[in-house]
């Protein structure tokens, strides 16, 4: 969620009408263009990109099955370090 190409164009920033810095991330677009291959990445961080994007957006939906089989070692350890703590 770092790289260059996502921020630049998945990423929408501003100031609030109180002055106070907002930013949003655009999901949609950001599916949109990793299906499209606009967005360079490993099969583990596309996994990551859908999972975040689908509780961003609850109109994303993901494969969990499919997903998580997808991940890496690293990356699968922190969703489930994540899905953890969301838990208690």
């Amino acid at each position: 969620l770092t790289r260059t190409d996502f921020v630049t164009n998945c990423i929408h920033a501003g100031t609030r009408h109180d002055q106070r810095p907002d930013a949003r991330i655009d999901w949609e677009h950001a599916i949109t263009a990793l299906d499209s291959r606009q967005l360079c990445c490993t099969p583990s961080e596309a996994g990551i990109l859908r999972i975040a994007a689908s509780l961003g957006d609850p109109g994303i939906l993901v494969h969990l099955a499919r997903i998580l089989g997808s991940l890496d070692h690293t990356n699968i350890a922190l969703v489930t370090t994540a899905i953890t703590r969301a838990n208690g």
